[in-house]
């Protein structure tokens, strides 16, 4: 049934235009089960033919309404079909399946079939071109549904059953949408049971003849009019979205198409219309999200523009008195070993500080993945250097800090290094600072390597598990901890330890990004267990390589 719905499709609506457009999948899908529901019910019947009206294909149905076997239709046209008192009616198709041709969009036709006196049917005709692969029309599909009311015709009671016979209407209204078609004074002609539920209608009648002042509120029934005459003025098909004025606040999606008699003429409008406000309901929702999140980006771009001004000045503070200091204190020994080492802390600190302001100004934070070789176990060594140093002498004689490489883990791996530093330094920064004796403690450990032989890489799945015995997390606050600017301030926190609240905000997000899972765990009172997941690739080295 594809092809019978590619253009404009039943009740001339216009397939394609609704295919392009991704609010009106719906609709589409479910004009597309209208088409399928006629294929395959009996007392339906389609033929296709080409450009000179030649049968290429029909389905059983047409074949019985003729007396014939398909054989005898397949290359026939209509006048061979026919007999020569039906030449009216031959006519008829033929101008039909020239406006369809020529238009290149679907029409509905009602058609009158008169055998010779035998019996005689009022056919509504669907009709859409029917298009090759490059979308060139070659012909015509038609469906063609009996809406007479001869039930009791000599062909009905000799090739169907009333069990078996469709009921037109029973289709229309299996149709989750409003279906309705009017005349060109903008009375209505007939609908679905879906139009009467909305208007509190119990029986077609009660709405035929209507206009649409005559049941909606004024403005609504100027823009519904209105669309109606463009689709009129015009003869094209419309698809608007109508708006109901009253307190309900409902929103529809029509679609509305010109609505042709038998010579081609437009005598109305036929339109299908969907009920939309639960979608334009999360496309607010969704909108005000978007500007939400916009204004948060602006709140941590100006956070960490405050954050780098306020924070840049002591750095410089600090490298200026150590130079001071190492010049007054000329021949104290113990300085003038201690001031070089505390130099070099604070270029790592202002190194970080820099690498930390570019990556999160650049794009808050940083989406882009850098991904170089490096040497873990080095880079490990470096930031717990740089952690003991910054200890007091009294956390120090009290805080153990412990480092575990797993020796399984390549010398060199292949990953954005700086996310990962700024990962851990956070998570270990965070457990020694509410840590104030016990340990604290980073273990590296290989939990999946997945080789691949065509390249000689291999894909290795670390672990990062940072464990501390300080004051711990309360549950209540274990889902907030990730969020930017939480900090847990309470009577527990004895430490009373400054903070921003960024940390851990930066690490679930670059976490995220790299496809990685944290998990975390903690006991009040006890300590806490960050445990970070992220994947690496290394190349396969037949060469024995062992981490330094």
């Amino acid at each position: 049934m594809d092809d019978l719905v590619k253009n404009d499709g039943l009740f001339g609506v216009d397939f394609e235009a609704i295919s392009l457009e991704e609010e009106n999948k719906i609709l589409k899908e479910r004009l597309r089960f209208l088409a399928e529901s006629v294929d395959s019910m009996t007392g339906v019947y389609i033929r296709w033919k080409d450009k000179d009206g030649r049968c290429l294909g029909c389905n059983r149905e047409f074949s019985i309404l003729l007396g014939k076997q398909k054989r005898d239709i397949i290359g026939k046209t209509d006048a061979e079909l026919y007999p020569e008192s039906m030449i009216e009616l031959v006519e008829t198709i033929k101008r039909h399946d020239f406006i369809v041709i020529r238009s290149r969009s679907g029409r509905v036709f009602t058609e009158y079939y008169n055998f010779g006196g035998l019996f005689s049917i009022c056919i509504k005709s669907i009709r859409n071109p029917l298009v090759d692969d490059n979308g060139e029309v070659i012909g015509v599909v038609e469906i063609l549904v009996d809406t007479s009311e001869e039930e009791d015709s000599l062909l009905h009671h000799q090739f169907s059953s009333d069990s078996n016979k469709i009921d037109f209407q029973q289709v229309l209204d299996a149709i989750d949408a409003h279906v309705y078609w009017k005349d060109v004074t903008g009375r209505y002609l007939g609908c679905n049971s879906s139009v009467l539920s909305f208007n509190k209608f119990k029986k077609i009648k009660n709405i035929v003849g209507k206009t649409d002042y005559d049941i909606l509120p004024e403005k609504m029934a100027d823009q519904a009019i209105a669309n109606d005459a463009e689709v009129m003025r015009d003869d094209k098909t419309v698809i608007v979205e109508e708006f109901c004025t009253d307190n309900s606040g409902r929103v529809f999606m029509s679609s509305k198409s010109p609505l042709l008699d038998r010579f081609g003429q437009v005598k109305g409008i036929v339109g299908v219309s969907i009920d939309i406000t639960e979608r334009k309901k999360l496309e607010r929702e969704a909108e005000r999200q978007n500007i939400l999140m916009k204004k948060q980006d602006q709140l941590k771009t100006q956070f960490i523009r405050n954050f780098s001004h306020d924070l840049s000045a002591p750095i410089s503070s600090l490298k200026s008195d150590f130079i001071l200091l190492r010049s007054l204190l000329k021949e104290d020994v113990k300085v003038q070993k201690l001031v070089p080492r505390f130099s070099r802390n604070v270029d790592r600190i202002e190194t970080m500080f820099l690498d930390m302001r570019r990556e999160f100004l650049s794009g808050v934070w940083d989406v882009n993945i850098r991904e170089q070789n490096f040497c873990l176990s080095n880079m490990l060594n470096r930031e717990f250097d740089l952690l003991q140093s910054c200890l007091t002498i009294e956390k120090s004689e009290k805080l153990v800090l412990k480092l575990a490489i797993d020796q399984a883990i390549p010398a060199q791996i292949t990953g954005d290094s700086v996310k990962l530093g700024m990962i851990l330094r956070n998570l270990l920064a965070n457990a020694v600072k509410y840590t104030n004796e016990g340990y604290v403690e980073l273990a590296v450990e290989l939990i999946e390597k997945i080789e691949h032989d065509e390249d000689r890489t291999a894909t290795l799945w670390l672990s990062f598990a940072i464990v501390d015995t300080g004051i711990g997390i309360p549950e209540e606050h274990l889902s907030d901890i990730f969020c930017l600017g939480f900090r847990v301030n309470s009577s527990y926190d004895s430490n009373n330890a400054p903070g921003s609240g960024l940390g851990l905000s930066i690490v679930k997000d670059y976490v995220d990004l790299l496809k990685g899972e944290i998990i975390v765990e903690s006991t009040l009172g006890k300590g806490s267990k960050f445990l970070v997941k992220l994947s690496f690739s290394s190349v396969d080295d037949k060469e024995n390589h062992e981490n330094t």
